[in-house]
Formats: structure tokens, sequence, C-alpha cells
């Protein structure tokens, strides 16, 4: 039996209410469909714990988000974030095998710092947060994106995993031949899972500049050489 309201299902017991008054609230701080099916999906899976385990993830359960998700490793010894796994149409979207590249590569330069930050508080805290950003492509069009980081409980060998979904507004059909090379920062904010969200960086309405040869300004290209922010050393390609 459903409220006519909400459209969620009468509770037998306070802690499935509380449950699904998480899920609801949680995902308003989010705005596209698969951000919210992935965050009702991780919280079913830990529970009341701070974060689910890396093995309870079953791709079966999410087969329709597979090819937008991907996992995060955190090295604290070495310092470095790379992509453990990346879904195809992630991959697909940056022309590349991401598997193994630097996180940090495909930020803007001057919002490295804050996704850094994002990135600690989510692994360190259990904080989930979403991101919003354009994507630049390689023709210099824009896409909106919005990408869901998700903690997961630690690793055995002092790694830390993070669970994450990046996708479009739209996929126009010239996605993939035209492959992204930088996002740009709008938005970051915390998904509190008591239900609050909190937004942390001011919202940038507008895509960045291009110059009027239409070329890439020389602040938004890619520095292709490794970078150190705080603790952390930003790749450009895997380990090495």
């Amino acid at each position: 039996m459903f409220h006519y309201e909400t459209g969620y299902p009468f509770f037998q017991n306070a802690r499935q209410k509380q449950q699904a008054k998480a899920v609801e609230a949680g995902i308003i701080g989010m705005r596209f469909e698969k951000s919210k099916q992935l965050y009702s999906y991780w919280l079913k899976l830990k529970g009341e714990r701070a974060a689910p385990e890396r093995s309870e993830i079953e791709p079966s359960d999410i087969r329709d988000l597979l090819g937008d998700t991907f996992i995060l490793e955190i090295n604290h010894a070495a310092k470095y974030v790379i992509y453990r796994l990346a879904g195809t149409r992630l991959c697909s979207a940056y022309g590349k095998e991401l598997k193994g590249i630097g996180y940090f590569v495909h930020w803007h330069e001057q919002d490295n710092i804050d996704i850094m930050h994002t990135i600690n508080k989510v692994h360190a805290n259990f904080q989930p947060c979403v991101i919003s950003h354009f994507a630049q492509t390689q023709q210099e069009r824009f896409l909106a994106y919005e990408t869901l980081l998700l903690p997961l409980q630690p690793i055995n060998d002092g790694t830390s995993r993070i669970l994450g979904l990046c996708s479009a507004a739209k996929a126009p059909f010239w996605l993939g031949a035209e492959p992204v090379i930088i996002n740009k920062l709008r938005s970051i904010r915390e998904i509190g899972q008591s239900g609050s969200e909190n937004e942390i960086t001011t919202p940038i309405l507008t895509p960045p500049p291009i110059q009027h040869d239409g070329s890439q300004p020389e602040s938004t290209k890619s520095d292709s050489k490794n970078r150190k922010f705080g603790h952390l050393t930003l790749l450009d390609g895997g380990k090495s």
C-alpha cells in the first residue's frame, strides 16, 4: 500500500521508514536519474554501516548503469588516485581506456584542489558527494555532466576505493567520436545520508570561454606533466 502523496509504501517499522526517507532526501541533491539509481543501490547495500564492501557490488544489479560507472583507487603510500575500473560508455566518451589513468588529469588545473578535497571527504569521512561539471570535447563543444562519488570500505592492502558514476545530461551522436579532453567544475554538493544537502562551491552557470579564433584557451589545456596537490600526485597516466 502506497502513500498517496509521496508514492512511498507504508512501513512496518521505524527503521524501514528512516531508510526510505534517506533515499528520498538524498536523491534531491542529484539532478540525473542514473545518479539517483546508483545512490539508492549504494544506500541499500550499506545498511547502517558507513559504507558497503567492494565485494558486495553485484554488476548484474546495476547492469543498466555499468557503462557509466567507475571505481577509483586511492593509494595512500604512493599518493595517487587512479581509475581502477571504468565503464565502456565512460571510456568511449574520453576516447580511451581509463583503467590505470590518474583521475585528476581530466580536470581543469584550477579545479584540482577542490576535486582533491572532495575525494578526501568521500573516502576518509565516508561522505557521498555530487559534482556538477562541464565536459569540453576536442572540437570545443560542451556537455553538462554529473559525477556521483560514493565511499566503499577500505581494502586490507591499505588502499581506499570510491564507487562513482559519471553521466551526461544528454548523449549526442557525436560523443565519443569527439572525445572529452577536460572537465570544468560547476559545483560540489555533499549529500547528507540523513537527507541534508550542502553546496560547497559557487555554481558556474556558463561554460568556460572559447578564444575568438576557435582555439582552446591556454588555461583550459591539460598539462601532461605530473603535478603535486597537497599530499597527492596528479598522474597523467597510470602509476608510472
